[in-house]
């Protein structure tokens, strides 16, 4: 949406009544432009965000603490980093530390994470959950779903943790895990040359860039 505003009123010799028009349209822009992602004029609250929108990808240059910044864009191949799984924007934070671009601190690395009770049920979850059907296939077995999107391609990372339990070898399970897809992998419980088994409860973590 554009927003039109006559930066040349009031003008010193006019007659108000000259510029009251182009006031009138300055007024209600303000207005209108106050009122994205905020809360506009004559309500409670007013002022306060509702959103933030970003309107394009936009590195920032460099900070000097105290000032910092949130922006979005995608991360090229650089020295210590990969390229951006997506060309899609993603959201960056850069301080003083950050130097180049390419350091800033990712945002949106978090795609999907979740709790999970022995069987596999969601305790907490978001943008996980266990397949419908075979999702537990056998003990220390699970297989998870995400939706379409939440990450690109199969270059992702799955961190798993099982809750403690100090008997029966329990406080000694590790997690292994296999991706089949943007929107499907497999995690592994179970105790190191011994049986698989079911944790009593476990967390899981997906992350991409």
């Amino acid at each position: 949406m554009t927003f039109t505003f006559n930066t040349a009123v009031p003008a010193a010799n006019n007659n108000p009544s000259v510029d009251q028009p182009d006031m009138l349209v300055n007024n209600q822009s303000t207005d209108g432009i106050i009122n994205v992602d905020h809360i506009s004029f004559n309500a409670m609250n007013g002022g306060q965000h509702k959103q933030v929108t970003f309107n394009n990808k936009n590195v920032p240059a460099a900070q000097t603490d105290p000032q910092s910044v949130l922006y979005t864009t995608n991360v090229i191949a650089a020295a210590f980093n990969t390229a951006s799984a997506s060309t899609v924007a993603e959201m960056f934070f850069r301080n003083q530390n950050a130097g180049g671009g390419n350091n800033s601190l990712p945002i949106s690395m978090i795609k999907a994470f979740g709790a999970f009770d022995n069987a596999g049920n969601s305790l907490n979850t978001w943008n996980l959950v266990l397949k419908a059907v075979g999702g537990h296939p056998s003990a220390g077995n699970y297989v998870f779903n995400m939706p379409v999107g939440a990450v690109t391609g199969t270059s992702y990372l799955v961190f798993g943790t099982a809750q403690a339990q100090f008997g029966g070898g329990f406080s000694h399970l590790v997690c292994a895990y296999s991706i089949t897809s943007a929107t499907e992998f497999n995690i592994q419980w179970g105790i190191p040359n011994q049986t698989p088994r079911d944790p009593t409860q476990f967390s899981l973590l997906v992350m991409q860039l």
